[in-house]
């Protein structure tokens, strides 16, 4: 089966039941606010399914016997374009989240299964959640809002992936 068609079958049987933060950090440099005010930064990004778990409930218990968890960390930094990246002043504002996407299924799948659903689609369930909590962190923190677009990635890396 190709991976377009586990993540299809995959997807069927899986209920999305919470995406939850599991960590998050904010830096500001000291000199972020001219840095911002001088407009000569840029926006870097990262993104990273990092594990899944998977628990069985009892028999006894009735719905769905499987609880799935997908791990993911995310990122993005604003950058002054004028310094070298080695430089320890290079990262004015660095915002990181860890989420969780828990989904429950009356099916037991492979590990193969759960590595394609959790690195082609648990993203698309959180990528709203990372949103506004870069939202939330900049206005708390009095900086301007960072953009973070919509996940316009999504088909294309599935289209990507059943290529290879």
């Amino acid at each position: 089966m190709n991976k377009e068609d586990t993540l299809s079958e995959v997807s069927k049987h899986l209920n999305p039941i919470a995406v939850l933060l599991r960590g998050g950090g904010l830096l500001v440099s000291d000199d972020a606010e001219e840095a911002i005010s001088e407009k000569h930064l840029s926006s870097e990004t990262f993104k990273a399914f990092t594990r899944y778990s998977t628990d069985e409930s009892s028999p006894q218990e009735q719905g769905d016997r499987f609880r799935y968890r997908f791990e993911y960390e995310m990122g993005v930094r604003l950058v002054d374009e004028s310094l070298s990246s080695e430089s320890s002043d290079f990262a004015k504002v660095v915002i990181e989240a860890k989420f969780e996407a828990q989904y429950t299924s009356n099916q037991c799948f492979d590990d193969e299964s759960l590595s394609t659903f959790g690195k082609l689609n648990a993203e698309y369930h959180i990528w709203p959640y990372w949103r506004e909590y870069v939202q939330s962190v900049c206005q708390r923190a009095g900086i301007p809002v960072i953009s973070i677009g919509l996940n316009r990635g999504f088909m294309k890396a599935v289209q990507k992936d059943s290529e290879s």
